[in-house]
């Protein structure tokens, strides 16, 4: 029995330690409720394009782990228990990325909340999943976690003169300014369904890459989102992560298609344009301003001397040597500067610097 006990205590420890390892850098969690209920018209290609979404997140975008939960399974309990364990299992400074595409109420009249299935319309936001219940769920455990939720829930339909018109990220209670980023359509308004996941398949598969670095930022993601579903397509963001927050770890790859360049003997190879040094300008024009004193100064005394043989003579007292040593000093100083600028500018610094940028996208 002892020997028993000893065991099964082993295992449990076993399976603790486990279970705490299980910590992902990346993960997601794509809910899609098509149908919330029969007096509902249906999303008819939430679905599909929930289900393409989650996979190019696991094939193409570097997600360690993706959840999904759709129609009738996808009850307001499920979603938001989902939401809590994938909180809790996302590392200290992971990602988690929540996409939502389904029905929603309120988001016109400041009650929003999620149509799940066995919501009543009566009362959506006390049997439905209310947006204070997702936010409680979703908030992140460490400054250093992001959490990125995208929504589709705003839609032109309606039902027995309810519009059904969800949460927007300005309805977001208490949004942390360091966590959570939320993309959705203005707040209280309705717009064509079936749009936004599309267009994110292809931008996480790479298309995003504007820079061609091989990652898909969220600075990115959004532009390309803004650019392809049009001006008319208005999104609302609120909430703050870092600019350059890897969202996609698929990305564009460099033309191998183009020719190099081929050296002509006696005409110099094509360059990039050089950039200039901030710092560098800022030494230089400092020296200018220098020698342009010394100048002015030199130009000022010119007219105060005399030509006696072959020297030009401006005084002798200690007031005019003391002028003199200054103008000449500026002088000098003027040209060390702009030499010194000169050499920061072609001075070869480090690659790869970066500063992260913390401001909504």
């Amino acid at each position: 029995m002892r020997r028993f006990a000893t065991l099964t205590w082993l295992l449990a420890m076993g399976d603790a330690q486990a279970q705490e390892r299980a910590l992902y850098a990346r993960q997601a969690v794509v809910v899609d409720i098509a149908t919330p209920g029969p007096s509902v018209e249906p999303l008819t290609q939430a679905s599909p394009h929930a289900a393409e979404l989650a996979e190019t997140l696991q094939r193409d975008s570097g997600f360690e782990r993706v959840n999904t939960l759709s129609g009738d399974s996808a009850t307001a309990e499920a979603v938001e228990g989902l939401l809590h364990e994938s909180m809790a299992s996302t590392a200290a400074d992971g990602l988690l990325l929540v996409v939502v595409v389904g029905h929603g109420v309120g988001g016109d009249i400041g009650e929003p909340a999620l149509l799940t299935p066995g919501t009543s319309m009566a009362d959506p936001v006390g049997t439905g999943l209310s947006v204070a219940r997702l936010s409680a769920a979703l908030r992140p455990q460490t400054t250093s976690q992001n959490v990125v939720v995208v929504m589709d829930v705003a839609h032109d339909k309606a039902v027995d003169g309810v519009a059904l018109i969800g949460p927007s990220a300005s309805d977001w209670p208490s949004l942390p300014e360091w966590g959570v980023a939320v993309t959705s359509k203005a707040s209280g308004v309705g717009g064509e369904e079936g749009k936004i996941l599309p267009a994110m398949s292809v931008a996480m598969q790479g298309a995003a890459d504007f820079d061609a670095d091989g990652v898909v930022n969220i600075s990115e993601l959004y532009g390309y989102l803004e650019s392809t579903l049009g001006p008319g397509f208005v999104f609302e963001r609120a909430g703050a992560v870092a600019a350059n927050l890897v969202m996609s770890t698929a990305g564009r790859t460099a033309e191998v298609t183009r020719e190099p360049p081929r050296h002509v003997p006696g005409r110099p190879t094509d360059k990039a344009p050089m950039k200039l040094s901030p710092v560098a300008v800022g030494v230089a024009s400092a020296g200018v301003v220098s020698a342009l004193i010394s100048a002015g100064m030199y130009a000022a005394k010119r007219g105060e001397c005399e030509q006696q043989g072959d020297q030009l003579v401006c005084g002798d007292d200690a007031a005019y040597r003391r002028y003199r040593n200054m103008q000449v000093a500026l002088g000098w100083t003027g040209v060390g500067l702009v030499a010194a600028g000169i050499g920061l500018q072609f001075v070869p610094l480090q690659d790869g610097a970066m500063v992260g940028v913390i401001g909504s996208f």
